[in-house]
């Protein structure tokens, strides 16, 4: 993040902006160009992009993150959606955290 702050903070307002860094970068651009080589560079399976959602969720959780404001990072109105689909990972966090190295920690 630190690396996009100093190059493209001013520029732009996204994450992922195309070549000209004035722009948004489309799905497929995306998948192709920046997440499919990724993976292939880390030697890692191919997943969909979305997964990365769940991954930050379940990190997120497992380091003891504030449900109203991970559900807001998810775009949920309240954090009742986080309950439904991580609902499992919330009751064993406890037993996860000493057993789970986070890269997020």
């Amino acid at each position: 993040m630190d690396y996009h702050k100093k190059h493209y903070g001013k520029k732009s307002k996204f994450i992922f902006v195309n070549q000209c860094s004035n722009n948004y970068i489309s799905n497929n651009a995306f998948t192709d160009f920046v997440w499919k080589p990724t993976l292939e560079e880390l030697g890692l399976r191919y997943r969909i992009p979305y997964n990365m959602r769940h991954t930050y969720a379940t990190h997120a959780l497992i380091n003891g993150e504030n449900l109203n404001f991970l559900a807001r990072q998810l775009g949920h109105s309240s954090f009742e959606m986080i309950f439904r689909k991580y609902g499992k990972v919330i009751k064993n966090t406890k037993n996860m955290q000493s057993s789970i190295k986070s890269p997020y920690r």
